[in-house]
């Protein structure tokens, strides 16, 4: 037997392990990061209103949110789950944590900027990315039909 402490300051009696073999009783649910996808669910808000230091978002009414935050919100979390899902990137808050500090670092952006500025920053920098790839996306449609007609 060892002593393993848990979060609480209690003590916990635990089996050790055989060499070689993972205990898998051990972990707490400390232990296990939820993937991305699923913070949602499992913390009753999107990892964005966590990220960006919204500690009002629980208790955030349609009347309250004259900004549209929670519009921005979800338009953040649409596009990293899209990107996620389209680069086939890792599933977890470490990704989320890597896409959305690139476009932080390219915005300027720091920790201690107010989380709502933020938000609206990051949201209009996603909005304006999202349109120009749908322009890329139109004008090599139209390139591949003119390139690819007939010489008439």
């Amino acid at each position: 037997m060892s002593r393993i402490m848990a979060d609480a300051p209690e003590v916990v009696e635990a089996e050790t392990p055989a060499e070689g073999e993972v205990d898998t009783k051990l972990q707490t649910a400390t232990d296990v990061t939820p993937p991305f996808s699923g913070y949602n669910e499992l913390n009753n808000q999107p990892y964005s209103a966590t990220h960006f230091g919204l500690e009002y978002w629980k208790d955030l009414t349609p009347e309250m949110d004259v900004n549209g935050i929670k519009g921005q919100v979800k338009g953040i979390e649409k596009f990293v789950g899209n990107k996620i899902k389209s680069d086939r990137l890792e599933d977890n808050i470490d990704t989320y944590k890597q896409i959305i500090g690139e476009i932080e670092s390219k915005l300027n952006l720091k920790d201690t900027d107010p989380g709502d500025h933020r938000v609206k920053r990051v949201a209009d920098y996603i909005g304006i990315l999202s349109k120009q790839q749908g322009l890329s996306a139109k004008m090599a449609k139209f390139m591949g039909m003119y390139m690819g007609g007939s010489n008439v």
